[in-house]
């Protein structure tokens, strides 16, 4: 899997020893900025799974719409959604709990066919970056064999790519 690491500026996910569970897919780790829409587009057109650390990339419509190839998004821990089908011009939503069934399955994007879900991990220590690292990295490794694991929306995954 084609993975993209945005906005860690000093290079630090390299260094957990989490990092360890992408071994066997393309990585890179980006530790610059780029807002400009066109740019980022052209950065990520390859990209099968995007991994934002920091809040200050904004994933919108008008980047999606030219992401063909993109699969899975994951929001440093706060989300992990996988874009589904034809469909899937969607941005994933950050569950706010940890706990999937303390979400409110009222929420729209919970709903929609094209967006999976899983939920927040906070972190404020180096213990808890490399704890919500890890659980990114199990995310998108479990997503890359199709066994898609902590999904807050589960009904999501048997409708048909």
């Amino acid at each position: 899997m084609k993975i993209t690491i945005l906005d860690d500026y000093f290079d630090t996910l390299r260094t957990l020893p989490s990092f360890r569970k992408l071994d066997g897919h393309d990585v890179t780790v980006c530790t610059d900025h780029v807002q400009d829409v066109g740019a980022l587009a052209q950065r990520l057109a390859d990209t099968e799974a995007l991994v934002l650390i920091r809040e200050r990339t904004h994933i919108r419509r008008p980047l999606l719409d030219r992401l063909d190839r993109l699969k899975l998004i994951s929001h440093g821990g706060h989300t992990a959604g996988v874009l589904r089908g034809r469909r899937r011009r969607v941005a994933a939503h950050a569950a706010r709990e940890r706990d999937p069934r303390s979400c409110d399955a009222t929420d729209p994007l919970l709903n929609m066919p094209n967006v999976v879900c899983t939920p927040h991990i906070g972190y404020v220590t180096w213990d808890e970056y490399e704890l919500q690292f890890s659980d990114v990295f199990d995310q998108i490794v479990a997503y890359a064999k199709g066994t898609p694991i902590n999904v807050v929306n589960p009904a999501v995954l048997q409708q048909p790519r």
